[in-house]
């Protein structure tokens, strides 16, 4: 198994994993443990798909880390604004 296939392997399981336990209410949805946990395994997957050239499973990575991304600086900035 080569560097890639372990991306991969790790960030399924976090993605896997952070639904999980929003879906369970261990955590909430949105929470930043959530965003985190899905944004570092959306990467992950990104550079092994990316290294196969399934670019539709590459451009569904991205996405998912943009949305994730994205609620964790609409957070950052509501906090900000307080």
């Amino acid at each position: 198994m080569d560097i890639f296939s372990i991306c991969g392997w790790i960030g399924m399981a976090l993605i896997v994993m952070a639904y999980y336990f929003t879906t369970t209410g261990k955590w909430g949805p949105h929470t930043k443990i959530d965003e985190v946990t899905n944004i570092i395994g959306s990467i992950l997957v990104g550079v092994n798909v990316y290294h196969t050239g399934a670019w539709p499973a590459f451009t569904l990575q991205v996405i998912w880390a943009t949305v994730a991304l994205w609620s964790l600086a609409k957070k950052w900035w509501q906090r900000e604004s307080r």
